[in-house]
């Protein structure tokens, strides 16, 4: 019994320590020490991977149950602008453009978000991230929430037998829970809508990730991750004057 603990550990070491699953579970009951494996040995197409195929999964089931017309009813009518019809060989072109948002959105946002996340450490905080490790904070950390996202959406439109509603609208953990939408302004509803559980959740995980990645406290890592995310939601609100 007294050698099994160094022989585990043995184990372990040769094969190069936690593994990618391991690691996952990991971000939902101790972020910290997943990262400092995630960050270790950094990497980022297989958690990429995954999330493009469950987006993809996703869409397809949506697109397959909702009524395109109906959807771009109900999105003008939320915008406050009267609906045009678009014509029946445009259709193709718009279910086209989901696919394409499908397929490319996570990949580009992944990019630029390691883009933007490595130039403010490398910058402000004097670190050693590197763009490789970005790439594997963020790619875990949207998988982490895909993975409970998209099954609670598939739930929720289940429930509620309407597939023609936005998808980001879907589940509001968020402060619009509180108040009626024609009660407030739109720059308020924008900006209500923006002090969001998964977006706290998200920010969390990715102050730990560069926290362990730029050998920082998470509370300092915060303002750096948190401040892109700040730019995002006051264009959200300045464009909902317009």
């Amino acid at each position: 019994m007294s050698e099994s603990k160094p022989e585990a550990a043995g184990l372990e070491a040769s094969r190069g320590g936690p593994g990618f699953l391991s690691n996952l579970v990991g971000l939902y009951f101790g972020p910290k020490e997943a990262f400092v494996n995630i960050v270790k040995k950094p990497s980022f197409w297989l958690p990429l991977l995954i999330s493009l195929i469950i987006q993809l999964a996703f869409t397809g089931i949506w697109l397959s149950k909702m009524d395109m017309m109906e959807f771009l009813r109900n999105q003008a009518e939320s915008a406050g602008k009267p609906f045009q019809a678009p014509p029946p060989q445009a259709m193709g072109f718009i279910r086209g453009t989901f696919w394409a948002i499908a397929l490319l959105a996570g990949p580009i946002f992944s990019v630029l978000s390691s883009a933007i996340y490595l130039f403010i450490f490398r910058f402000f905080y004097a670190s050693e991230v590197t763009f490789k490790q970005c790439m594997a904070i963020i790619t875990h950390t949207f998988l982490a929430l895909g993975l409970i996202t998209t099954p609670l959406m598939l739930i929720v439109f289940s429930l509620k037998g309407d597939w023609n509603l936005n998808p980001q609208e879907l589940i509001p953990a968020n402060l619009t829970l509180l108040v009626a939408k024609d009660a407030v302004s739109k720059w308020l509803w924008a900006l209500l809508g923006s002090v969001d559980l998964f977006s706290f959740w998200i920010l969390f995980l990715l102050s730990v990730g560069f926290g362990v990645a730029a050998k920082r406290p998470t509370g300092s890592a915060f303002w750096g991750v948190a401040t892109p995310w700040a730019v995002v939601v006051a264009v959200k609100v300045i464009a909902a004057f317009f």
